[in-house]
C-alpha cells in the first residue's frame, strides 16, 4: 500500500477560540504523511500568532502571508508542493477525526485502479458545541444515470473533499470573480464539477469530519448574492458545454448495504480515537467486504452472540417485532457503552410507537431518541 502524501490548505479568519482543536485534530492523526498550508486572513482576534506559534514548534505547518484575502484557496497551483498526491481545503473551525487520513489512505489505495480526482467523507455537524449526527442519503449518489446524454457527470457529495494534485489544475472562473466577493462564490460546487472532467468520484461512508455551524463564520454572515450566484452558474454552464465529463460514481458501500452503513454512522464510536469492539446486528445475508473495509481499524463483528462487545448496534430494518425483543433482550444482559437502534419506516412493518413500547419494556427506559432523515437512535451506557 501507497502512503499517499496530503497536502491541507486553511485560511484562518477570527477563529481563535476554536483554532485549538482545528489544528490538533490534524496535528494528532495517526497518519503522518501530510503537510499544512496556513494562513491568516486578515483576523482582528488573537488568531495570527496562535497560528504562528503552532508553526513554529510544527514542521510540518507551513505559514504562507497573503498577498489578497483567500489566496490560498484561489491559486492552488501555487502552494500544492508537485510532490502531494491529493490537496484538501479545510475550514479552520473544523476537526478531523484522529483517524482519517489513515482511512482515506487506504480507501483511495483499495481503489487504485478507478482513477479517483475527488474524494470526500461523512461528517457529523456541531452546533453550540454538541454534536448532531450525521445521516447517510442514499440519493446524493446518482451513479452514472443519463451522464452520457446529459454530459454533466455523476452526483457526489461530502466533506473534505480530497482533490487530485492534477497538474495545471486552475480553479473555475476566478479571472471574473473579483477578490473582495470571493466568499461569495460558490467554490465547493465548482470544485465537484471541474474535476470531473480528469476522473471519478468517491464518496466515503464514514464520519471523518466534525463541520462547525455558527452565525459568526464568513459563510454565514456573506449571503451569497443574486448576481454572485447567477455568475457561478454561468461559468459552471459554460464550462459544461466546453468539456466532456469522464467523471463516475464510485462506491465505497453497495446500495443494498445503505441502512447497515446508516446504522453504524450514527453509533459513537465513530468518535472515540481508540479501536473499539462493534457487534452489528442486521437482518441480511451480505456480502460486508466493502463495509468492513471502510471500519477497517475497529473490531466490527455481525450478529455475534458469542461474545461481549463495546457498542451494540441494531438495523432494525426487515426485523420483526418479536425478533427485536430476543435482540433487545439479550443486549440488555451484557456491560457495554450504547446500544445504537437504527429504524427506516421505509423498510419496517411496525410504526415509532410500537418500537417504543417494546424498548420501555425490554431495555432500560431511560432513553434518547433523535431524529434526522430517515433514523432513529437510542444510547445507553452499562459500564
Amino acid at each position: 500500500m501507497k502512503n499517499l502524501k496530503f497536502c491541507l490548505l486553511t485560511s484562518f479568519y477570527n477563529v481563535e477560540q476554536y483554532i485549538d482543536d482545528c489544528i490538533n485534530s490534524v496535528i494528532n492523526q495517526t497518519y503522518k504523511n501530510w503537510i499544512w498550508i496556513v494562513s491568516d486572513d486578515g483576523s482582528t482576534d488573537n488568531t495570527k500568532q496562535k497560528l504562528l506559534n503552532y508553526c513554529h514548534s510544527n514542521p510540518n505547518i507551513i505559514y504562507y502571508n497573503q498577498s489578497y484575502k483567500a489566496e490560498l484557496v484561489k491559486d492552488i497551483n501555487k502552494f500544492v508542493p508537485v510532490e502531494c498526491d491529493y490537496f484538501m481545503i479545510m475550514d479552520s473551525d473544523d476537526k478531523i477525526l484522529i483517524h482519517c487520513l489513515d482511512v482515506y489512505n487506504k480507501i483511495l489505495n483499495d481503489h487504485e485502479k478507478d482513477n479517483i480526482v475527488f474524494a470526500s467523507c461523512e461528517a457529523s455537524w456541531i452546533f453550540n458545541n454538541q454534536r448532531c449526527y450525521p445521516s447517510l442519503l442514499y440519493m446524493n449518489t446518482i451513479i452514472d444515470s443519463i451522464e452520457e446524454k446529459t454530459n454533466k457527470g455523476c452526483n457526489i457529495w461530502g466533506n473534505l473533499r480530497a482533490i487530485k494534485n492534477i497538474k495545471n489544475f486552475k480553479f473555475l472562473g476566478l479571472d471574473v470573480i473579483d477578490q473582495q466577493n470571493f466568499y461569495e462564490y460558490l467554490d465547493d460546487y465548482v470544485f465537484f464539477i471541474q474535476t470531473q472532467i480528469h476522473g471519478n468520484c468517491l464518496n466515503i461512508k464514514r464520519n471523518l469530519y466534525d463541520f462547525t455551524r455558527r452565525l459568526d463564520s464568513v459563510s454565514s454572515m456573506n449571503k451569497i448574492k443574486e448576481d454572485r450566484h447567477k455568475l457561478t452558474y454561468e461559468c459552471v454552464k459554460n464550462f459544461i458545454a466546453e468539456n466532456k465529463f469522464i467523471g463516475r460514481s464510485v462506491k465505497t458501500w453497495e446500495k443494498d448495504l445503505f441502512d447497515d452503513s446508516n446504522s453504524l454512522l450514527m453509533s459513537g464510536f465513530n468518535f472515540n480515537q481508540n479501536s473499539k469492539t462493534i457487534n452489528l446486528f442486521t437482518n441480511s445475508n451480505l456480502d460486508y467486504k466493502n463495509l468492513f473495509s471502510l471500519y477497517y481499524d475497529k473490531d466490527l463483528k455481525i450478529n455475534d452472540l458469542n461474545n461481549d462487545f463495546e457498542y451494540y448496534i441494531v438495523n432494525a430494518c426487515f426485523y420483526t417485532l418479536d425478533e427485536l425483543i430476543k435482540i433487545f433482550s439479550f443486549v440488555k444482559t451484557k456491560k457495554t457503552l450504547e446500544l445504537c437502534i437504527y429504524f427506516n419506516t421505509n423498510y419496517t412493518n411496525f410504526t415509532e410507537e410500537e418500537l417504543s413500547s417494546i424498548m420501555h419494556t425490554y431495555l432500560n427506559p431511560s432513553f434518547f431518541w433523535s431524529s434526522h432523515a430517515c433514523f432513529r437512535y437510542y444510547i445507553f451506557s452499562n459500564l
